[in-house]
């Protein structure tokens, strides 16, 4: 008998499974064992531990069931809504009113130098204090402001508690010490009055910086300028932003005005017709006659010539009425 020979190679390994096909048939498997096979697992308490499912949602919204008896539209339910508003604006507004007062914002003041490790300005501190209330007017005029004692400063007025007019003017302020001041308004956007007159270290760069300051601030109401150094392109960075001025009101229609005095033309038309009574003499009528001595548009006195006296009626035209008979 003949046997078949062998061959000297060995044979390649069987391929590897997919992933997928592994899945596939332990789903079988389980699928085969039956649903009571496989036991629920059970936490420490013996209860049945929930399994967790994770779903990919693209979009989810939350609708919520709207009453027909109090519409969203109605108007009772916006008038209660606006109440409602109105009377926690107040609250805020008294609370805060409330809360700040000038031994505060002067603690305040005091701890931002501390923490910066800058002395306390006397000045500034002075102001402060100066009511009792949280002060609404800060006014440090011809007062030396470096970047240190602004940088202070800016941090002070990043909080809104109530200042409305800021005056810096004659404060030898540049660029480098006026961008955090301008920064530091923003953020409450309360300030009303600002004065920034007489820094004649103020550049083109930092009149950009007030141009955008002045694009960014709705509450700002006023904002001085003068006696600064200013170029045209100043000028025109500062006018870019504001607003065009309203158009001028017609000008009011001339209504023409009834003279008390009679013209030249109708005294010579009708000196005949007019008749003037005598209040000294019933029987004497005044005719009125044109003095052509006296120059005419000047100023000069109409006299009445009655037996009684003169009296002087007006200075305004150059005629002399005389008495005389009919």
């Amino acid at each position: 008998m003949s046997q078949a020979k062998k061959g000297i190679l060995k044979r390649p390994p069987p391929a590897p499974k997919p992933f997928f096909s592994f899945t596939r048939d332990v789903l079988s498997i389980s699928r085969l064992l039956g649903p009571g096979s496989t036991p629920n697992p059970l936490n420490a308490d013996g209860e049945l531990v929930l399994k967790r499912a994770h779903f990919i949602l693209p979009d989810i919204r939350v609708v919520y069931p709207i009453s027909s008896d109090t519409a969203p539209s109605s108007t009772t339910q916006s008038e209660s809504r606006l109440e409602i508003d109105a009377a926690e604006r107040l609250r805020r507004e008294t609370e805060q009113q409330q809360a700040w007062t000038a031994a505060r914002v002067e603690a305040l003041y005091r701890d931002i130098c501390k923490i910066r490790d800058e002395r306390v300005d006397p000045t500034i501190a002075a102001q402060i204090r100066a009511g009792v209330a949280a002060p609404k007017i800060l006014d440090l005029t011809r007062m030396r402001m470096t970047f240190d004692i602004a940088s202070a400063l800016a941090d002070l007025l990043a909080l809104d508690w109530g200042l409305q007019r800021l005056i810096l003017s004659d404060c030898d302020l540049d660029d480098l010490t006026l961008k955090p001041i301008l920064h530091a308004i923003l953020i409450p956007d309360s300030l009303a009055h600002l004065a920034l007159a007489n820094n004649k270290r103020l550049r083109f760069s930092a009149f950009k910086m007030i141009s955008t300051f002045l694009g960014k601030a709705h509450a700002l109401e006023f904002i001085d300028l003068s006696m600064n150094v200013m170029d045209k392109r100043a000028v025109e960075a500062i006018l870019a932003v504001l607003p065009p001025a309203p158009p001028a009101p017609p000008p009011p229609t001339a209504t023409p005005r009834m003279s008390r005095t009679p013209s030249i033309a109708s005294i010579d038309s009708a000196a005949s017709a007019v008749v003037f009574s005598n209040p000294f003499d019933e029987g004497t009528t005044i005719r009125p006659t044109i003095d052509t001595s006296v120059p005419r548009r000047f100023p000069t006195t109409v006299r009445l010539d009655v037996p009684q006296g003169i009296y002087i009626i007006s200075t305004r035209v150059g005629f002399k009425y005389r008495s005389s008979s009919p």
